[in-house]
């Protein structure tokens, strides 16, 4: 982790004769891969349409096809051990 640049602003007795200063926001350096991260809360493995569920879930459904799946051991909602991995 980076650390935050330096607060370059003035913090005086009234907004008035303050001056703020707002840090530049982080970009990606030049090449950078685009990632996506989707965190879901209590939703199962089969809640997604690509484990068989009836729920439609197309675009879930279509980064599974391309070869994107969850895996149980990598999981924050099981543990390698629980009966959700069992068959793994």
């Amino acid at each position: 982790m980076t650390k935050p640049a330096p607060f370059e602003g003035v913090i005086a007795r009234t907004v008035k004769d303050s001056t703020p200063s707002w840090p530049v926001p982080a970009h990606p350096r030049e090449g950078a891969p685009n990632v996506v991260v989707v965190l879901i809360d209590d939703l199962g493995f089969s809640h997604f349409g690509c484990y068989g569920s009836d729920i439609a879930t197309p675009w879930i459904d279509r980064l599974a096809e391309g070869g994107l799946r969850s895996a149980c051991d990598r999981s924050p909602t099981s543990t390698p051990g629980s009966p959700t991995c069992a068959g793994r």
